[in-house]
């Protein structure tokens, strides 16, 4: 079963997904996209996970993205731990969802981090999260919006985003490079995330160091929960190491389920 709408946000909508039997009660898996993401560059990967774990799954796309309504620019510098974090719990709100599981890709960890440290969660899952910058993440980010090839980049995103893709691409890539964007730090938030969590990185990661991955798995308050570096993977494991990523993640996502 599959259910696909609009949800009204203050004076935006917002466009999502839920696939399977959900009931608010039961536990919901919530996936959480990265920077220039959309519903179809999950590429099947939570429908994999949730009929291995036979569990309803959330999908959605933030402001700018997809189907959702057109971002203003430019951004401020808590748009993620504040207007992703206030839209997240909106949306779940609304759909009175009791027991998330948030599974967040890169922005969306940052913002499944920010989340679960202000809101009750079920458990969290963050795969290439970022909750301070570094060097390498704007080594990374400069590198492709100096790439020869990005109009064709852009270009390809139009199939995911339509006519608002250079302007979610400005509001990723120009937003990390912003010069106050440099102090953007959530890690303070991280001992009040007492929720079981799981965190990954790909060990060749283009925009972050292992030190990104053990100081917030070091910094997490919760008492259940674990850290794996990822060989061979960069900076998206369901994408590029996804055997070796379900192998690790779904006994940690089947006991949560379970509990």
């Amino acid at each position: 079963m599959s259910h696909s709408a609009f949800l009204p946000i203050q004076d935006y909508q917002l466009h999502y997904q839920l696939i399977g039997n959900f009931a608010p009660q039961k536990p919901l898996l919530v996936f959480l996209h990265e920077g220039l993401g959309a519903l179809p560059l999950w590429k099947g990967w939570p429908q994999e996970l949730a009929q291995a774990l036979d569990c309803p799954i959330l999908l959605y796309e933030r402001r700018g993205y997809g189907q959702s309504d057109p971002l203003p620019l430019p951004r401020p510098k808590s748009y993620l731990e504040k207007d992703g974090v206030a839209e997240l719990y909106a949306l779940l709100q609304s759909l009175k969802v009791q027991q998330p599981i948030l599974i967040g890709h890169s922005d969306g960890g940052s913002i499944a981090l920010a989340y679960a440290a202000q809101y009750q969660v079920k458990a969290l899952a963050v795969l290439a999260a970022h909750i301070y910058v570094e060097e390498v993440t704007l080594a990374g980010i400069f590198a492709v919006k100096n790439n020869p090839q990005l109009p064709k980049i852009i270009q390809k995103l139009g199939k995911y985003h339509g006519a608002e893709s250079p302007r979610i691409f400005s509001a990723w890539a120009d937003t990390w490079l912003r010069a106050d964007f440099k102090s953007w730090n959530i890690a303070p938030l991280l001992p009040q995330i007492q929720a079981p969590a799981f965190v990954l990185q790909g060990q060749a990661d283009e925009y972050a160091s292992p030190k990104q991955l053990s100081d917030i798995f070091e910094g997490l308050g919760s008492q259940d929960k674990e850290q794996h570096l990822l060989p061979n993977c960069g900076h998206s494991p369901h994408i590029q190491a996804r055997t070796a990523l379900n192998a690790l993640l779904l006994p940690f996502l089947s006991r949560q389920i379970s509990l």
